[in-house]
């Protein structure tokens, strides 16, 4: 990580604080309201478009565990988006798919490792803002109960992440 990176992320954290004390004061449905909330919240100079999107991707991939993750999940993954200025990206568009959710191939397989179960996701994800420098991903796949939201970590066996497409 560069000293670069190390402020970029600690700029975050100050920005995504501020925004998520907004959205949980100010906002009835935190997938919704984002955009709203970030009209309220008052950024820091020099907090540039890309910024902006990049602590706004991280609000949309936090979502599935703001909205449907354990208490547990979400203590554990928020906290660290507030206090360690993580970001996270939102995988649900595929190739050959797009946002056609229905159209969507990736499968989650139930496994078991180190004697607890887990999942085994085979998955291609594309057009995901932050997918190439978050630390977690909320990736969407076909499970055996029905569509699921999977958080997948940065540096976890088989998740690559590609080079930015043009």
């Amino acid at each position: 990580m560069t000293p670069g990176d190390v402020g970029r992320r600690q700029f975050l954290a100050a920005a995504g604080s501020a925004a998520v004390a907004v959205a949980g004061a100010a906002c009835s449905s935190p997938s919704t309201d984002k955009r709203s909330a970030g009209e309220r919240v008052s950024f820091p100079e020099g907090f540039t478009f890309g910024l902006a999107t990049s602590a706004f991707a991280t609000f949309l991939g936090s979502d599935p565990i703001l909205m449907g993750g354990t208490e547990e999940q979400r203590e554990r993954w928020l906290g660290r988006i507030a206090s360690d200025g993580i970001l996270f990206a939102y995988g649900a568009t595929e190739p050959g798919a797009g946002s056609d959710l229905g159209a969507m191939t990736s499968t989650a397989v139930p496994v078991e490792v180190d004697g607890r179960p887990a999942y085994r996701i085979n998955a291609r994800k594309q057009w995901i803002s932050n997918g190439g420098i978050a630390d977690a991903c909320t990736i969407l796949a076909l499970a055996p109960g029905g569509p699921s939201w999977f958080i997948v970590e940065k540096g976890a066996p088989g998740f690559v992440a590609a080079l930015p497409e043009d």
